[in-house]
């Protein structure tokens, strides 16, 4: 059964994002956007540090996504140190990355 004090708690996800057809026309600015507020969300709930270099480099690489509108090669500058770093920047590059 579940915890009482969990029953009624917002809990943030994250994931790679795809285009619900199967393709990959999903709208890569929609995509960034998505994972920018997932971001914003985790640093909120203090399960990622806003001044941690993984997670400035996300959000660099998530706008430049976001300013061209279109899929570019991800290239992070830091290694992710956590393990939810290392998730987050897994996603970004699976669902941003062009094939």
């Amino acid at each position: 059964m579940l915890a009482p004090e969990n029953n009624y708690r917002n809990v943030t996800t994250i994931g790679p994002k795809f285009d619900p057809c199967g393709g990959t026309s999903a709208d890569p600015a929609l995509i960034a956007t998505d994972f920018r507020t997932a971001i914003a969300h985790l640093v909120a709930e203090k399960r990622l540090a806003f001044d941690s270099d993984a997670v400035s480099d996300a959000l660099a690489v998530l706008q430049s996504v976001i300013d061209g509108g279109h899929r570019i090669p991800i290239r992070f500058r830091t290694m992710a140190k956590t393990r939810l770093e290392q998730e987050i920047s897994v996603a970004i590059r699976f669902s941003l990355s062009p094939n």
